[in-house]
């Protein structure tokens, strides 16, 4: 771990990560050394708490001389996680969709963009435009409705 190697002379190195949304969710945490569930496992419900996914949360401890007991290590490993996500903010997960469609269609496709607050990753022309959009997944679903709502008025 590359934490390990910049920080070698901290006293313990504690994790948890969420990985995935739903039935598909994966999480992982340790204590490091910690006694058990008091390093790992707050980190880890702090982080739920927030309702991020697809995140690593790490906290680099240094022993400060005061024994803090277990419930203190607790609480304090559950604080600095609930103040590191908050100062790091959140950003939604963006999802690649790509769609080919009739020239014609164009316009009305690439205005998808502004209406779901997607991103247009590229573009290309040929005998029909090719377009690649980053869609908040939150957004996911409305975008393809509304996408083969023009496209399949076209085709049919």
């Amino acid at each position: 771990m590359a934490l390990k190697k910049e920080y070698f002379d901290s006293s313990h190195i504690c994790y948890a990560w969420v990985v995935g949304v739903g039935k598909e969710q994966k999480t992982r945490n340790a204590d490091a050394g910690e006694p058990r569930g008091t390093a790992g496992l707050p980190i880890l419900e702090a982080t739920r708490k927030a309702g991020v996914t697809n995140v690593l949360v790490a906290v680099v401890r240094y022993f400060g001389g005061t024994k803090l007991g277990t419930g203190g290590l607790s609480r304090a490993y559950r604080q600095v996680t609930v103040e590191a996500l908050a100062r790091a903010g959140k950003k939604e997960l963006m999802e690649e969709i790509r769609l080919a469609a009739p020239l014609a269609l164009t316009d009305r496709l690439l205005k998808l963009s502004s209406r779901f607050e997607a991103e247009i990753k590229e573009k290309k022309f040929a005998s029909e435009v090719s377009l690649t959009f980053l869609v908040p997944s939150s957004r996911r679903e409305g975008f393809l409705k509304e996408a083969e709502r023009i496209i399949g008025r076209a085709s049919g």
